[in-house]
């Protein structure tokens, strides 16, 4: 049996969709023709600047390096004694962002079975757990890549 209430509340569920769809076509055509925000231009700038910069100003020493230098024991031997403090502050960090990294991917692990059938906080969960693999990735090969690419 139809009420007049079910008219009503289906007529203004009608209505309300039709009005939400105009406002997102609005605002989606209104974004498109500004060219994005002013924070999304603003972060793009500094993507492309602060690299650029650094390149520029790490130009002169990266030239003025004598890369034909031959290096004695001795200056080999200092080196290896200033870079031991650097390398262990380097393998505690390595541990201790890898332990982390593991509690948190069991926090996302945890997340993820509990989204039941909610498809939103599911991609959430994978899509966190593929950036800790990626960075856990990073943080371990960096040195390897380092290494490799200096010979």
């Amino acid at each position: 049996m139809i009420t007049m209430t079910s008219v009503k509340s289906a007529r203004s569920f009608v209505i309300g969709n039709t009005r939400r769809e105009r406002e997102m076509a609005k605002s989606q055509s209104a974004f498109s023709r500004s060219g994005g925000t002013k924070m999304n231009r603003k972060k793009l700038v500094n993507c492309i600047m602060w690299p650029l910069l650094a390149v520029v100003f790490s130009m002169p020493f990266a030239l003025a390096a004598d890369m034909n230098a031959t290096i004695t024991a001795q200056e080999k031997a200092q080196f290896d004694k200033i870079l031991e403090p650097v390398m262990k502050i380097y393998h505690l960090l390595l541990y201790l962002v890898s332990a982390v990294a593991i509690i948190y991917a069991v926090y996302i692990g945890i997340q993820f079975m509990l989204s039941g059938g909610d498809a939103k906080k599911r991609d959430e969960a994978k899509h966190s757990l593929t950036y800790v693999g990626v960075g856990l990735l990073v943080v371990w090969a960096a040195p390897y890549v380092v290494q490799m690419l200096l010979g």
